[in-house]
């Protein structure tokens, strides 16, 4: 089945989260993580880390200690306070989640019980959504940024990815998949709207592919995209819920809708030419009907990858991760801002 893996990857499995001091509480702030790992590339360490992209200035969240793991963070709509994810080596089928104050300090715990808290993502308002992985059950979850109110929408016995809350509050998006039975398994993909107060599933899209894929909605929940999450081998897809058809959008990885659902940024593996033939990821633009692709770095050079992480809220530039380190990228020109070494994710850029 497909899990949430514990790789040498930074970018894999862990996404950032920020926070700044209340007096900067308006201003713009990145979510990164850093990790170190053991001689035997397992993870030794993972730490939230902050930084306002006008200064570059880092500030730690959460302190480095071995085999304690601190993932997966999002803001509150405010951006006064993260939500985080922490785990331990010793007790990796356990996890809860944390929040603390953009300023950094004490944290507060706002789950209990066993199982893993893993996905953690702020709606709108006053509530978080997560995943709870008990046994084989993957639950679709909410509790309040104070800890109360924790309760279980939906249960499967499948996968399920992270969860997207509508723009109005009132529903999740999620994916959930699983393999069949065979030699060469089909793999099973169903995408639903969630009532956030009932729990009440509505049906998407269920579809059947020859892989296993990972999948993305737009914010408005009327379509998304199955895609690989490191080559270009297999086309991203595109599913258009009101028909229900799937439309090839290219080669490409790991894309990200704009903030408005009009484009999308992902990155494309392409070869070089004669004499070295350098292989490399570029990051590539394009309207979310797959037209107006546009490569926007043009930095050749073999082993460098670009990963879209977030947009900006004008669309007009994207955070991404470079090899380990992160940019903002100006989508027109390609100009570049520099900013300290780390992994982003997806809701890591605050913008006010």
């Amino acid at each position: 089945m497909k899990k949430r893996p514990l790789a040498p990857s930074l970018f894999a499995f862990l996404l950032a989260v920020l926070a700044a001091p209340p007096a900067l509480a308006a201003t713009a702030s990145v979510l990164f993580s850093r990790a170190t790992y053991w001689p035997d590339d397992t993870l030794r360490t993972a730490t939230i880390y902050r930084v306002r992209p006008t200064t570059g200035v880092v500030v730690p969240l959460t302190p480095q200690v071995d085999n304690i793991y601190y993932l997966g963070g999002s803001w509150s709509p405010n951006g006064t306070t993260i939500v985080f994810e922490k785990l331990k080596r010793a007790t990796s089928d356990r996890s809860q989640l944390f929040t603390v104050d953009r300023s950094g300090g004490s944290v507060n715990r706002i789950t209990s019980g066993v199982g893993l808290k893993q996905y953690a993502t702020w709606g709108p308002g006053a509530r978080i959504a997560y995943v709870a992985m008990i046994g084989d059950q993957s639950c679709l979850s909410t509790v309040r940024g104070d800890g109360t109110a924790n309760r279980t929408l939906w249960c499967t016995s499948h996968d399920m990815d992270p969860p997207q809350w509508s723009a109005d509050g009132k529903s999740l998006f999620v994916q959930v998949d699983w393999f069949g039975s065979g030699l060469e398994p089909p793999f099973y993909s169903r995408a639903y709207r969630v009532n956030a107060n009932t729990g009440t599933r509505t049906l998407l899209t269920a579809q059947t592919l020859d892989e296993a894929r990972y999948f993305t909605f737009s914010p408005d929940g009327t379509e998304g995209i199955y895609y690989d999450l490191t080559d270009s081998i297999t086309p991203m897809m595109r599913v258009d819920f009101a028909t229900d058809t799937m439309t090839s959008l290219g080669d490409g990885y790991r894309p990200r809708y704009s903030k408005d659902g009009t484009r999308i940024a992902f990155s494309r593996e392409d070869l070089g030419s004669a004499p070295d033939y350098p292989l490399y990821s570029s990051l590539y633009v394009m309207n979310a009907d797959g037209t107006g692709l546009t490569e926007v770095t043009h930095e050749h050079v073999d082993g460098v990858e670009y990963q879209a992480a977030d947009w900006s809220d004008s669309g007009t530039r994207v955070l991404a991760n470079r090899n380990g380190s992160l940019r903002i990228i100006d989508v027109a020109t390609g100009t570049q801002t520099i900013l300290p070494n780390g992994a982003a994710g997806q809701g890591s850029w605050y913008q006010p």
